[in-house]
């Protein structure tokens, strides 16, 4: 099992996992930068089968959110 966690924190405080010119583009950096660098650098199952998002609190919310989102990159 490999562990990835994320600080997403802002200085306004914790951010939803989406792109907004308030608190960054978290949204396309998960989905177009960490998931990739991810699996080409780790010994990975690169498809969402392969992975799970967690979360608790906002980040239950961001976990839900995002594997709706993207299906295909998480289970």
């Amino acid at each position: 099992m490999i562990v990835v966690a994320v600080d997403t924190s802002t200085r306004t405080g914790s951010t939803y996992l989406i792109d907004s010119p308030t608190s960054g583009n978290w949204d396309a950096f998960f989905a177009k930068r960490l998931i990739p660098y991810i699996d080409a650098h780790y010994r990975t199952l690169a498809r969402g089968e392969g992975r799970a998002i967690v979360g608790h609190s906002t980040g239950g919310f961001n976990a839900v959110s995002y594997g709706m989102r993207h299906p295909s990159c998480s289970a």
